[in-house]
């Protein structure tokens, strides 16, 4: 088994806690302020008080696109097998970019079917 670089690998798990904060700041704006509150412009209230994580976020969220990209093309140009922790490592920044690409109005109803209407 042939494993991603290990620079590529640490990359990947050191900047990851910024997307997590990122993508959960925003998760959490587009589902429970506005069924609590109502409508909500996503992402002014972060912009506005902590500008500083926002820029982290917005780098750390388009360098995992990136980094996507580049373990894709590992995966599928390498001749051996990769390990086991590449494709689970794979796995969760792919599954935290693409929390981002679900329509709000999913988030919305999803948290209304589930805790009631809101405001």
């Amino acid at each position: 088994m042939k494993a991603f670089p290990k620079w590529f690998r640490l990359l990947g798990w050191i900047i990851y806690p910024a997307h997590l904060i990122f993508v959960g700041r925003l998760l959490y704006e587009k589902t429970y302020l506005t069924w609590r509150y109502g409508p909500q412009n996503i992402g002014f209230t972060i912009v506005h008080t902590y500008p500083d994580d926002f820029l982290a976020g917005v780098i750390a969220f388009y360098f995992f696109k990136l980094w996507l990209l580049i373990a894709l093309g590992l995966i599928l140009w390498s001749r051996v097998r990769i390990a086991k922790l590449d494709w689970i490592q794979f796995g969760i920044i792919g599954l935290t970019v693409a929390i981002d690409y679900i329509p709000t109005e999913v988030w919305q109803s999803t948290l209304k079917m589930l805790i009631g209407l809101g405001k």
